[in-house]
């Protein structure tokens, strides 16, 4: 049988304790802690670790004593044990699937029965996980959709292991596009998005109804100019101490990141006629990531696209800048919505 990513916990009791989000990535990690004031969330701390060397590549734990070191020291500094953590993106499958409603009673089990027929993994060897896409024309059908995200269970357990061994106890895991759509998308927001999470050297590029991810692909890019300089120390958060300038980006990386997006528009119309259904359009683009914020990125995909395009608002599910200004830059922010997404999760009901 499949086990969903609580099954790796401790207790239920856990999974509803207020815990920071820690994104992990091929460069390094970002962390996210909120408080909870008054007039709502603010942040309690932020902070992230550039690695000088490669210890994750594509999502394959390359050098595992030193990312155990690394996230010990970090650890150590922030006096950290409970966690929500990301899982990599280029490791996890995700498909969605239509199950009449009285499936829906024991959901989950209903779920199980498809894994083997959209991803290849058995059901022993799998872990997953799923947000039900909220459509008012498949529920008057009798049906319910859902996205469901799938990785192998032993890249699971290397994860938790690597935590586990750095001190920490992880209480949530989510794959990296589903804790930035939670970021970035309302709840109350059922449109077909967009999501282009952008880095130095690589591109995810998420199809999201909803907050729910319907499909995900991860492109090498041109690596982007930078120019290392020296940051303003933060008074509420602790942040690293050199960042990157924002330098205009290359035609080469606009092209192709131009080109992926083209596939998936044509993607998603591939999948309205091989199911014969009538898909929800596309109706926007949203930017993310540490490089979102580069000059030209929204006019040129904009122009290219002629759909509306914005950098994403990365705090907008955890308080409204009218009422809290946080002293993370915007720009430095977009760099940080993965651990956003992960400090805001809850389990689901």
């Amino acid at each position: 049988m499949s086990r969903s990513f609580f099954d790796f916990f401790p207790t239920p009791k856990f999974l509803e304790m207020p815990a920071p989000g820690i994104s992990l990535s091929e460069r390094g990690l970002r962390f996210v802690e909120f408080r909870q004031e008054k007039q709502g969330l603010s942040i309690k701390r932020a902070d992230s670790v550039n690695f000088i060397s490669p210890l994750i590549v594509a999502g394959n734990i390359v050098d595992p004593q030193n990312l155990i070191k690394e996230l010990e020291n970090f650890r150590i500094k922030h006096n950290l044990r409970y966690i929500r953590a990301s899982l990599p993106e280029e490791k996890a499958y995700l498909f969605t699937t239509t199950l009449s409603l009285n499936q829906s009673e024991n959901l989950r089990t209903a779920i199980e029965f498809t894994i083997e027929e959209n991803v290849p993994l058995s059901v022993s060897e799998s872990v997953f996980d799923y947000t039900v896409i909220s459509s008012q024309d498949d529920s008057e059908a009798g049906k319910v959709r859902v996205s469901v995200s799938v990785l192998p269970e032993q890249v699971v357990t290397e994860y938790l292991q690597i935590f586990r061994a750095a001190g920490y106890e992880p209480t949530h895991f989510e794959i990296e596009s589903q804790a930035i759509a939670k970021a970035i998308i309302s709840k109350e927001d059922s449109r077909v998005s967009i999501v282009l999470n952008i880095n130095c050297d690589k591109v995810g590029l998420y199809v999201c109804e909803g907050r729910a991810v319907a499909f995900t692909s991860t492109i090498p890019i041109s690596p982007f100019p930078v120019e290392p300089q020296e940051k303003k120390s933060q008074s509420t958060t602790n942040v690293g101490q050199k960042t990157e300038s924002c330098v205009p980006s290359s035609p080469q990386t606009l092209q192709e990141i131009s080109d992926e997006l083209k596939k998936i528009f044509l993607y998603w119309q591939a999948q309205a006629d091989r199911k014969n259904e009538k898909m929800k359009p596309i109706k926007r683009i949203l930017l993310a990531g540490e490089e979102a914020g580069r000059p030209g990125f929204v006019e040129f995909i904009s122009k290219t696209f002629n759909i509306p395009t914005e950098v994403a608002g990365v705090w907008q599910n955890a308080f409204s800048l009218e009422n809290y200004i946080p002293s993370i830059s915007k720009n430095e922010s977009l760099g940080y919505v993965a651990a956003i997404g992960l400090a805001l999760v809850q389990r689901p009901e």
